[in-house]
């Protein structure tokens, strides 16, 4: 017994230190999240400014589900796009709308829960963001089954 768990947790270690590149926190491939036993929220709602001052900190709660008790809330990857003259996804002009954030609120199951009853299992997540430059953004928090997404306007420093 104390083999297997032992092999459990060095998979695991092994997949989510792939999840991370120098640059930054980005989500796992669907064939990673499986592996690892993740999966996404369903989502209800999402509260959050329409626009804050640029040096401000962005706060973003979101309010989502897990379909059992063996599910609960593990880390959330982040993404942010601010595409640049060289960036093959730029907009013409370069009018910052095609800046995006990104969150992928990562759920896991407990191994150890054993057979449990269907049925939701809300919770609530603030997350914190920073150094976030001036522009139009698109906030895109993804779910289990449809992705939510809010327009941020980040206003120059006065």
């Amino acid at each position: 017994m104390k083999t297997f768990l032992t092999i459990v947790a060095l998979t695991t270690a092994t997949v989510l230190v792939g999840c991370y590149t120098t640059s930054g926190t980005i989500p796992p491939s669907e064939a990673q999240a499986s592996k690892s036993n993740l999966r996404l929220p369903y989502l209800s709602s999402v509260e959050m400014p329409e626009e804050i001052n640029e040096g401000n900190v962005l706060e973003i709660t979101i309010h989502g589900s897990f379909p059992d008790p063996s599910w609960f809330y593990y880390r959330t990857d982040t993404k942010i796009i601010n595409p640049d003259e060289s960036s093959s996804e730029r907009t013409t002009p370069n009018d910052g709308s095609g800046n995006r954030i990104e969150l992928f609120l990562w759920g896991k199951q407990n191994p150890e829960a054993g057979d449990v009853i269907t049925v939701l299992v809300d919770f609530t997540q603030t997350e914190r963001i920073s150094d976030l430059k001036e522009g139009q953004y698109t906030v895109i928090i993804h779910g289990e089954t449809e992705n939510i997404e809010k327009p941020l306007m980040i206003r120059a420093k006065q």
